[in-house]
């Protein structure tokens, strides 16, 4: 009779080893048939999966080649993705991700009927953070975040452009202790242009912003502008078009929100190249506008600029009469606000003054 029971008790042993072993085993694939079954629920026709490993105890998951599709177009696709989860942290009313890694990302953001931006198709909508059911707030964690050898497709009115993302790192993003900032680091194209951005963000603080080293290399301002226009009909003035234009930085920047009000400060090189607009017909160009110095903006409506502005091969057309500066040079400071107007102090040069009008042309060598 004991020996039938230890038998009996061995095999029931047995079959809740292997039925937990065939759970366990099946739990990756159980994850990825939920995927990509809350995917097909988002509007995706064509959803495919290499694989899935899922780690429930070590909380790792990583995917293979996963690619979703709405009418045979790829919106969505990963070569490879890891995650990986604290899951104490949950006791602390806490979600914390300790690793983020994927590379071979491409999504695309546009703009749904309502003016919603979307990814992928699916709706981004802004938020704070998740409550418990007594009300008080969850914190949100990402201890290292990396994103490399991805694509983000800019399909936006009036702009459609790609963002390559060759690296973009992000470290120690923490709600719960605001005044800890993130480490930001991104490399990117934009199309043709290159992008460098390296610094800490203040996301969670009681004024969120961040420090900021940005260093863009041949941005292309006309499709930005032409976007500008359709997205803010009346940002700019109806009647001036810019048709051509390249922006380089190389500068630092601080900026904060201190209520509902930005305060800027920028120091450092940004340049114009190749400006070609049209204003009531008439066709305005600069070769090139440099400046260099700082740049304070307040909450209170006030801009200060201190440095120094050079522009070259400046070509102006009003009423078809051509005026014309080879070089100009300025130094010195600006203030401006709503209340107490404009004030520039500081020298002005400019060379190769030409001044057109009613068929006569003055022709200053120098001037300043």
């Amino acid at each position: 009779m004991q020996a039938s029971t230890r038998q009996r008790a061995r095999r029931l042993s047995l079959a809740l080893l292997l039925l937990g072993t065939g759970f366990y085993l099946s739990l990756s694939s159980l994850v990825g048939l939920g995927l990509q079954d809350w995917l097909r629920g988002q509007g995706f026709s064509e959803v495919s999966l290499g694989g899935v490993d899922f780690e429930p105890f070590a909380g790792e998951l990583r995917l293979h080649q996963l690619v979703g599709r709405r009418n045979g177009d790829a919106l969505l696709a990963l070569g490879q993705g890891y995650l990986n989860i604290d899951w104490l942290a949950l006791a602390r009313r806490r979600a914390v991700m300790q690793g983020l890694v994927l590379s071979g990302l491409e999504l695309s953001i546009g703009r749904a009927e309502d003016g919603a931006f979307t990814l992928s198709g699916l709706p981004l909508i802004a938020g704070g953070g998740a409550a418990s059911d007594d009300g008080k707030p969850w914190g949100i964690g990402l201890d290292h975040l990396a994103i490399n050898d991805s694509l983000l497709q800019l399909q936006l009115p009036g702009f459609h452009r790609r963002l390559q993302v060759d690296t973009l790192i992000l470290d120690g993003l923490r709600s719960w202790d605001p005044a800890q900032p993130a480490q930001l680091r991104l490399e990117a194209r934009l199309d043709t242009s290159r992008i460098r951005i390296q610094g800490e963000l203040l996301p969670f603080a009681d004024s969120p912003g961040g420090r900021l080293q940005l260093r863009i290399e041949g941005l292309d301002l006309a499709p930005l502008a032409a976007a500008l226009r359709q997205d803010r009909p009346g940002l700019l003035p109806a009647n001036l078009q810019l048709l051509s234009g390249r922006l380089d930085t190389d500068l630092q920047l601080d900026a904060r929100l201190v209520g509902r009000q930005p305060r800027i400060h920028q120091h450092g090189r940004i340049t114009l190249r190749d400006l070609a607009l049209q204003q009531d017909g008439q066709h305005q160009a600069l070769q090139q506008l440099r400046w260099n110095g700082t740049l304070r903006w307040s909450p209170a409506g006030r801009l200060q600029l201190d440095g120094s502005l050079k522009a070259s091969g400046a070509q102006l057309r009003y009423a078809d009469t051509p005026q014309t500066v080879d070089d100009l040079d300025w130094q010195g400071t600006l203030n401006w606000s709503g209340t107490d107007g404009l004030s520039v102090t500081g020298p002005l040069q400019l060379q190769g003054l030409m001044l057109a009008a009613e068929g006569r042309t003055l022709t200053i060598a120098d001037l300043g």
